[in-house]
């Protein structure tokens, strides 16, 4: 009887994150494996790894993923070692900026900004997503598993790099992840796979149209709400929109401070959950680098964050209150 392949996914929890763990599983069941899926956050899987690398658990399995997250230098050394003593294959697969170390360092990291040049949309180079990277090494290892599975990964993408709205004008990816955060994980693995198993004939039925323009409403209040909090900051000389508010609410909260022109940074602080979250437009402000000077934190040149000390929120507070 041929060996069942055994892998261990270590994933962030946001649409990406998930996009990996569906698209991962998708390939292991086509072929007749299995993947073990674990959603976390990026201040928390180099614990996580090093926990699993350590412990006899990792004798159960053949191969493990981290998606959509880099690790931190003690984590990665620690992985650089296992991979050479062969017991377990090691991967990583990310898109974020502040991740490109681990792959100008180690060969089992692959980190991508953009698509590959075969992939340009009328000569424009497009950004990536962890999902796309991760699918990307799939095929080239398994085959291609199927259109809609690759229907999936493009909307994710799109809308993790906000293509969605700053060049398709295709509001879909938009509600898929709205559809996410309606519905919860657990929920939206299920519907995904129900689709990607042609269970279902579209990503988005009427019925998740009908939810979702009674959630828009209520959220198009809050944003308002929110958009009348914001208090102007200067940081590092850039005139900056803060407003204290969860931080899942981030890129559209975001993006609604930034349409007012004075602001050129938006900062969200999640004072429930310690965190800064950094947006910005264009190519005048660096949220990865801003967000790098925290410990764990990071991202994308537009779109960053990272988890602080309660007394940093306390300085937010007293500085713009």
């Amino acid at each position: 009887m041929a060996h069942k392949k055994r892998g261990k996914l270590f994933t962030d929890s946001d649409l990406d994150g998930v996009g990996c763990l569906l698209i991962g599983q998708g390939y292991f069941n086509w072929k007749e494996d299995r993947l073990d899926a674990v959603q976390t956050q990026v201040t928390q899987v180099s614990g996580l790894v090093t926990e699993f690398l350590s412990s006899g658990e990792v004798d159960n399995y053949d191969v493990l993923y981290i998606t959509d997250m880099g690790v931190d230098k003690e984590t990665a050394e620690l992985i650089e070692k296992v991979n050479r003593m062969g017991s377990i294959e090691i991967k990583l697969f990310d898109h974020h900026e502040t991740a490109l170390w681990l792959a100008d360092t180690y060969t089992w990291a692959t980190v991508l900004k953009y698509e590959p040049e075969e992939d340009k949309d009328e000569g424009r180079t497009r950004l990536t997503c962890a999902t796309r990277v991760f699918e990307q090494y799939l095929i080239s290892k398994y085959g291609h598993m199927s259109t809609r599975s690759s229907v999936l990964v493009e909307m994710i993408r799109k809308y993790d790099t906000w293509e969605w709205s700053t060049h398709y004008l295709d509001s879909q990816p938009k509600d898929l992840n709205d559809v996410y955060r309606l519905y919860g994980a657990d929920h939206f693995i299920k519907k995904m796979r129900n689709y990607l198993e042609c269970l279902t004939n579209a990503i988005l039925t009427g019925r998740d149209y009908e939810l979702l323009n009674l959630e828009q409403s209520r959220f198009d209040k809050y944003v308002e709400e929110k958009v009348k909090q914001v208090r102007l900051a200067i940081i590092d000389g850039i005139p900056s929109g803060v407003v204290f508010a969860e931080g899942k609410d981030a890129s559209y909260l975001g993006h609604a401070i930034l349409d007012e022109p004075m602001f050129k940074l938006a900062v969200i602080v999640d004072v429930g959950a310690n965190r800064l979250s950094f947006r910005s437009r264009g190519d005048e402000v660096n949220c990865a680098e801003l967000a790098s000077r925290y410990p764990g934190g990071g991202g994308h040149f537009n779109a960053a964050g990272a988890p602080i000390d309660p007394e940093i929120v306390l300085n937010f507070i007293h500085e713009v209150c």
